[in-house]
């Protein structure tokens, strides 16, 4: 299938660029499938030297959320159980490999010396993650929720037209690559956060037919690619207790919260049952009954 070219990446030769590097490299690894090592090797080291020579710590941050940003509007458009999506995978771990350049290093502010990592700890694609999670499809929308606070006032390119929303399927693609990405880099600190948020948004508040359709296989996916991480997991980041879902703020920890952090056992079977309930549920369409119970059963094989 064609992918869709967003006309601020398409109208602008570097972003096309990227855009265009990106899906050659899918076409590559498709027809090549046993040099994918090699192919991602080559595709790192082209997106990133495609920028500014020499850039400022400013110039590199910022073109940096531009090829993320640009990777997830691919991102959006693949398939969560389609091998291009692990592919993607592979590139964003050799990209956070990549040293940040010396010119970079050179010009950090002694108060922002963790820019220094900013690779290794994927700082750009979490920062670009954060702006699709406020077009996403929840219930209510992520900036219409008390004390949350669209910072976004000079909106990057990659943010929807105000009152346009991400689809449900864009939404639970991209929640299925950061599934992914955790699992292949449980190291890299809040990736799991949204995982978190993902079950407390589908599974721990009420929510209509309707809104399950979008809620619940971002969720499910979560369970499907990154369970058996998110079972070990405690969820130390996250400390702030704003009551239900619809009044979460990021870093928000959810009613179920028990103990020293947000995972419990008893949290674990309350989403397995709902992700049973919904699978049972005729009100929700087929497509989102089968992801659900996707998720049941992989889930309860954890136990």
């Amino acid at each position: 299938m064609p992918l869709n070219e967003p006309d601020w990446i398409a109208s602008d030769p570097s972003n096309h660029f990227i855009f265009n590097r990106l899906v050659t490299f899918l076409d590559e690894t498709a027809a090549s499938p046993e040099r994918i090592e090699e192919l991602v090797v080559d595709a790192s080291i082209e997106l990133s030297s495609a920028g500014t020579q020499q850039p400022t710590v400013d110039q590199y941050r910022t073109e940096s959320r531009y090829l993320f940003a640009i990777l997830l509007v691919v991102v959006q458009q693949l398939d969560p159980d389609a091998v291009q999506q692990d592919h993607l995978i592979r590139l964003v771990l050799k990209l956070r490999d990549s040293p940040v350049p010396t010119s970079v290093t050179q010009t950090i502010d002694q108060h922002d010396l963790d820019s220094e990592d900013m690779n290794r700890n994927l700082d750009n694609f979490i920062h670009v993650w954060g702006a699709f999670e406020f077009d996403a499809p929840l219930h209510p929308r992520l900036h219409d929720r008390p004390k949350n606070i669209d910072f976004e006032t000079d909106r990057p390119p990659w943010r929807q037209q105000r009152g346009q929303y991400l689809s449900a399927t864009s939404w639970a693609n991209l929640n299925a690559f950061m599934a992914k990405l955790h699992t292949a880099a449980p190291d890299v600190e809040q990736l799991d956060l949204w995982g978190l948020f993902a079950m407390i948004e589908a599974l721990e508040q009420p929510l209509s037919p309707a809104e399950l359709e979008d809620a619940a296989p971002p969720a499910a996916y979560w369970i499907i690619y990154a369970g058996e991480e998110l079972k070990q997991n405690d969820f130390p980041y996250a400390y702030y207790d704003n009551g239900p879902g619809t009044n979460r703020l990021p870093w928000s920890k959810g009613v179920l919260w028990d103990g020293q952090h947000a995972f419990n056992p008893a949290r674990w079977e309350f989403w397995l049952q709902r992700f049973k309930a919904i699978a049972e549920r005729p009100e929700n369409s087929e497509e989102v009954r089968d992801v659900a119970r996707r998720a049941f059963d992989f889930g309860s094989s954890l136990e």
